[in-house]
Formats: C-alpha cells, structure tokens, sequence
C-alpha cells in the first residue's frame, strides 16, 4: 500500500520518493525545461513541503528545469523553478523531503566553512583552470569541481562534534540571517560553539573530485 502521493505518483517509502526525483534529473539535460507533464506535477507537490514554500509557491511558478545550483563552493545538480516574474530559485528533494531544524542547520553549517572550500580550491586549481580528481585521477575543467572530504562526511564530522558538545541540533537553531545576507549568522548564545566548530572542521582532509563523480558517491 502506498504510503505517499506527490502528483500522478505514490510511493511506499521516501526514500524512493527521492530516487525518484535523483531519476528524473538523471534523464533531463541541463538547462532543459521539463515538458513532462508527470514529473511538473510530482515537484510541485513536493515543493509544498520545502521550509521556504512561500517563496516557491505552485501559482508564481512559470516552469522548472535541472541544473547546477550556483553554489560556487557545494556545486551539485538539482531542480530549479523559474517564476512568472523571471527570477529562478534552485531546491533539493531533500530539503522538502527532510524539512527538519536538524537539515537546516546542515545546510547553514555548510555555509559557515565555505571560506574554508574557497581557501582549499585556490590551492589545488591549475593555472589552465583544470584540477586533478581524488577519484579517477583525470584532469577536470575547474568548473565541474566539487569538494569533499576524505575518508568522512560532512554530516559525520558535524554529528561527531555537537554530540561531543552534548548541544541537540535537531531541537534548536543555532544561527539566524539578517535580510539579505547569504552566510548565516551564529546566534549569540552559539557564538563561541560554532568558531570552535569551525576549527574542528578544518582538521578534517579534502579533496577535489567532479560533480559527477560526487553524485554517483550517493
């Protein structure tokens, strides 16, 4: 018995909500509109579920279309939604599947270390623009590079430390952005938590491998 309904399509578990959606992206070029009439209907079903929805409401929506999501230091392919008024936004299935104060904080933490990802990349970016995949070995174009870390996760190094610090990000937010701003602030009561986090992280080892090659690791 199916258990969830997001368009035309049900599903017995999320996760195959979310290989679902990973299908559709695998099957549609970049930048390409989608047409199908199955797929439009399933991710504004989804999108209701995402914590920013009344930015991404079913009526202001002209179409959507897959691409890389613009984030120069965490570049990944995912949905993108293009308003009746011409602005575009991209989102994940997941952050509409798992719309959590614990994957809020995941995705605010990302951003907190991206000084870190940008230090990182100048050092291993060639002078022709190109860089050495971890994985394969093969020179990239600098463009379709991705960072990750070595031998861990991101989420790993993130669960690792706050339960160290005995502090519950799935109960409590620990920073706010003022209106505009893209990096997110720490609230004054995390102040000092999220700058030794921020030295924590930087212990760990990255690397440089494709946004191909970064998907097919999940």
């Amino acid at each position: 018995m199916s258990k969830y309904k997001f368009g035309n399509m049900e599903f017995k578990t999320l996760k195959a909500v979310k290989a679902y959606g990973k299908q559709i992206i695998k099957n549609t070029k970049l930048d390409e509109k989608l047409t199908n009439q199955d797929h439009i209907a399933f991710l504004k079903d989804v999108i209701k579920r995402h914590p920013e929805y009344t930015l991404l409401r079913d009526k202001e929506i002209d179409y959507f279309f897959v691409s890389v999501n613009g984030l120069k230091d965490y570049p990944s392919i995912c949905f993108w939604i293009r308003k009746l008024n011409g602005e575009e936004r991209h989102f994940s299935i997941n952050k509409c599947i798992n719309n959590s104060i614990y994957h809020y904080n995941m995705s605010k933490l990302r951003l907190l270390i991206s000084d870190q990802i940008t230090k990182f990349k100048k050092t291993i970016v060639l002078k022709n623009d190109m860089f050495l995949s971890a994985i394969s070995g093969k020179l990239y174009p600098a463009e379709n590079m991705h960072i990750d870390h070595k031998n861990t996760r991101f989420t790993e190094i993130v669960n690792r430390f706050f339960i160290r610090e005995n502090i519950n990000i799935r109960d409590i937010i620990l920073t706010y952005n003022n209106p505009g701003d893209y990096i997110p602030k720490a609230k004054d009561e995390y102040r000092e938590v999220i700058e030794q986090f921020k030295d924590y992280h930087s212990k760990f080892e990255l690397q440089a491998v494709t946004i191909e090659e970064n998907l097919k690791k999940h």
